[in-house]
């Protein structure tokens, strides 16, 4: 089985591994309701940073006009949402139970969300769920603007004309 790297992955492969990936996502948040947020961020950071990783190289490729509003992945810190799944998914690989209790990172992450209010030893919230679904679905909404039957999307990928294009391309 060839293994591609995520960047020679077609901007419609990646778009499909951004809401699989999220829904596993939102899996895992209804599986730990009744744990804490520290516990639940854990739980749920192998799909967040899969997600995470595909909205950014989609965001590098969508059209610059395009991108307003749009999660950032610039900084290398918690800011940076795959920057900080990334960490989270690493705490679990080490066998740990939870996030560190460092709120400061927590809220850095939350921010790119508009979610200002989260605390340790509570429950995920579900309004800071839904915005961040909301900055899910403003990806969505740009790609699938950028989709028509003649066009492919930006970065290779989409089809067209009942054949898959761009596999592989970037």
């Amino acid at each position: 089985m060839k293994v591609e790297s995520v960047e020679s992955l077609s901007t419609e492969d990646l778009w499909v591994s951004m809401i699989e990936n999220w829904g596993e996502a939102n899996k895992e948040y209804h599986h730990c309701e009744e744990s804490p947020l520290e516990v639940c961020l854990l739980k749920s950071s192998k799909y967040m940073w899969r997600m995470f990783s595909a909205m950014k190289f989609i965001r590098g490729r969508l059209p610059a006009n395009q991108t307003d509003g749009l999660v950032q992945f610039d900084a290398e810190d918690f800011s940076n949402p795959e920057y900080a799944a990334k960490k989270w998914m690493d705490y679990r690989q080490q066998g740990k139970s939870q996030i560190p209790k460092n709120i400061e990172d927590v809220q850095q992450f939350f921010d790119q969300f508009d979610c200002h209010s989260v605390a340790f030893g509570e429950q995920f919230s579900p309004a800071c769920i839904s915005k961040m679904n909301d900055k899910v679905n403003a990806y969505n909404l740009i790609l699938a603007g950028l989709v028509t039957d003649e066009s492919v999307l930006p970065g290779g990928g989409g089809r067209g004309k009942g054949k898959r294009r761009g596999w592989g391309r970037t």
